[in-house]
């Protein structure tokens, strides 16, 4: 074959076409998300006048379906927190469209949280109500909104916890 492939092999004996266009089937190298380079050099086909072509490349993006991304939470806070506390986000993969409302919280009372970072790594943070404590804990469902650049969804992540106290000492 006249053309360099990067990630992918030409099905042999898949060009066809005549004239200005062509088509070209080829298959992918990889089972993971990712793209094509598709290029054919300079003077490698001739027109009638024997004029040699310029070169060109096609990147084609593809994704694998079941090639989800992974979410790791971690809190590396205090046995009891009395305040504000960060939870950290890390993902397999750059993602956008993150929220904190994308977050599953259970028990706990908190203001507000707030969600900074982006692309692999995030930090979550929780404000407790005053004169509460509980235990809370923290997760990502699968399927949220947060996507990679080739679509690809998220698998659940893993649950965190964290105690809170912010209740005032009792003086008798």
């Amino acid at each position: 074959s006249d053309f360099v492939i990067s990630n992918g092999t030409v099905l042999s004996g898949s060009l066809s076409g005549s004239g200005t266009t062509y088509t070209l089937t080829i298959n992918t190298t990889s089972s993971a998300s990712g793209y094509i380079l598709v290029t054919l050099p300079d003077n490698v086909v001739e027109d009638a006048a024997y004029n040699g072509n310029m070169g060109g490349s096609l990147k084609v993006d593809y994704r694998d379906p079941t090639d989800q991304i992974a979410a790791v939470l971690s809190y590396a806070g205090p046995t009891y927190e009395n305040g504000t506390f960060d939870i950290r986000v890390n993902f397999s993969r750059n993602v956008t469209g993150l929220t904190a409302g994308s977050f599953i919280y259970a028990t706990g009372d908190f203001g507000p949280p707030s969600l900074t970072g982006g692309g692999k790594n995030y930090i979550l943070t929780l404000t407790p109500v005053i004169n509460k404590d509980a235990t809370t804990t923290v997760h990502l469902p699968a399927g949220i909104s947060a996507l990679d650049e080739y679509g690809n969804s998220l698998l659940a992540s893993n649950t965190v916890s964290a105690n809170y106290d912010t209740r005032n000492p009792l003086v008798n």
